[in-house]
């Protein structure tokens, strides 16, 4: 009888220290970056990103298209954009095809050609993004890898709202 007693108390005791374990797993996610766009203090959340890349006007130099997007939208391989909910577009000007190199553009030096964003955006619709949805007057820093590219900048958009964007993730090559 001594031994199953023990038995018992040792399976309890086991388990209890299983589901202890077990339960801190699901907090390991707040250490990750929160890729999202904040219009006038409203965050909406990004979750993919997308890069399409065409030969420049000079030679040697390639207009890069970034597209990030919220989950209720998504793109096929031609860059159609099907879904609704938040969307940003970011135009490059690289040296790099098929690629968006480290570095902070400015419109400036003209190696940012502009940005517009938009929220609850309906793109069965075949949505532009309009003037009014412009970012005006933008400095974009990235960095990071082809699997974790990190973008961020600081906006006013053309409608006179502001803003911030913070974007971290894996940038999809369109055709």
């Amino acid at each position: 009888m001594k031994t199953s007693s023990l038995f018992f108390l040792f399976v309890g005791l086991f388990s209890l220290t299983l589901f202890s374990a077990c339960g801190n797993d699901d907090d390991s996610d707040d250490a990750t970056p929160n890729s999202r766009i904040t219009i006038d203090g409203v965050d909406y959340e990004l979750t993919k990103g997308f890069l399409e890349s065409d030969e420049g006007f000079d030679p040697d130099t390639f207009d890069a298209f970034v597209y990030l997007a919220g989950d209720g939208i998504s793109a096929d391989q031609g860059g159609d954009f099907t879904g609704r909910g938040p969307f940003v577009v970011l135009s490059f000007v690289t040296s790099a095809e098929d690629a968006l190199p480290n570095g902070t553009y400015t419109v400036v030096d003209e190696t940012f050609d502009g940005a517009g964003a938009v929220v609850d955006a309906d793109f069965s619709m075949d949505l532009e993004v309009g003037l009014d949805d412009a970012l005006i007057g933008t400095t974009v820093t990235v960095s990071g890898t082809d699997t974790a590219k990190e973008i961020t900048l600081n906006f006013t958009r053309q409608n006179g709202s502001s803003g911030s964007l913070n974007f971290v993730g894996a940038l999809q090559l369109l055709d």
